[in-house]
């Protein structure tokens, strides 16, 4: 019999940062983050987004292509789903060419541009209301690095927040004790959510702040880093609006202070 345990060791910062993914899909005026969970295989990344599953604005794909979205199509447009979970994003580039193609460009416009895809070569929308949502996934480091020249051709894991993680020995060797001694399965922690979207201000001293770590993880990844600093100013927010207030303060910006080492393409942080 197959062994269902969950093993979430050492993960409470990795499954910090997707609560507060999902939490910018309420902030007012700015778009949903996505983010990208790289790690091998057994890393529990799935386990790790599938917690928040349950929340009001997500919606969970095992296998996501554009025919999927529309089954969706009304709720993203009227705003009450703003982040998809798609387990695995090698499952939707894994798709014949023009499948996998129309996903891309399907998600890549709804991310960044509001504007889904097209209907016809005319151009004329098939999204109403240029909805942006944010999608939540993950890829093992081997399928990142293999299929880097594809990603920088599309440019469309520039939309995501790395959060890049690896296991140190001590923390394999934990999980295998707590397995012999039987996991329990995480609890869901689906998260209540404002009914409407909450604007949230940043001073210019933590602005400054967030500016210059863009500008150093920009030199570090090979990219001038402009939407990692969106990125960092909508998980400040949300850091904000998860503790009821309507101002980044310093403990926000702790916070994702204490984050920067899992937000590199290139250098996983050790757990």
């Amino acid at each position: 019999m197959r062994d269902k345990t969950v093993n979430l060791v050492r993960l409470q910062p990795v499954t910090e940062i997707v609560k507060t993914v999902i939490w910018t899909g309420r902030l007012a005026d700015e778009k949903p983050v996505s983010a990208i969970l790289i790690a091998t295989q057994e890393s529990a990344k799935s386990a790790a987004l599938l917690i928040y599953a349950k929340s009001p604005t997500v919606e969970v794909f095992s296998d996501l292509t554009s025919k999927g979205l529309e089954t969706v199509k009304t709720r993203i447009e009227n705003g009450e789903i703003r982040h998809i979970i798609a387990l695995d994003l090698i499952r939707i580039v894994s798709h014949g060419r023009f499948v996998s193609d129309r996903t891309i460009q399907t998600l890549g416009g709804l991310m960044e541009e509001g504007e889904g895809c097209k209907a016809d070569a005319g151009g004329s929308d098939v999204w109403k209301g240029m909805p942006n949502i944010g999608l939540l996934t993950g890829l093992t480091p081997d399928l990142f690095r293999s299929r880097r020249s594809f990603w920088r051709q599309t440019g469309f894991l520039t939309r995501f927040l790395p959060v890049n993680f690896h296991y140190s020995e001590n923390t394999r060797y934990t999980i295998h004790h707590k397995i012999s001694g039987g996991l329990q399965k995480p609890t869901e922690k689906p998260q209540v959510l404002p009914d409407k979207s909450v604007p949230v201000v940043i001073s210019e001293h933590h602005a400054k702040q967030i500016a210059d770590w863009a500008i150093e993880w920009g030199l570090q990844n090979e990219t001038y880093g402009f939407r990692h600093h969106y990125q960092l100013r909508r998980m400040a927010k949300a850091r904000a609006l998860i503790r009821q207030r309507k101002t980044v303060n310093d403990a926000d910006m702790e916070d994702l202070f204490s984050w920067r080492k899992f937000f590199s393409s290139n250098e996983p942080a050790v757990l």
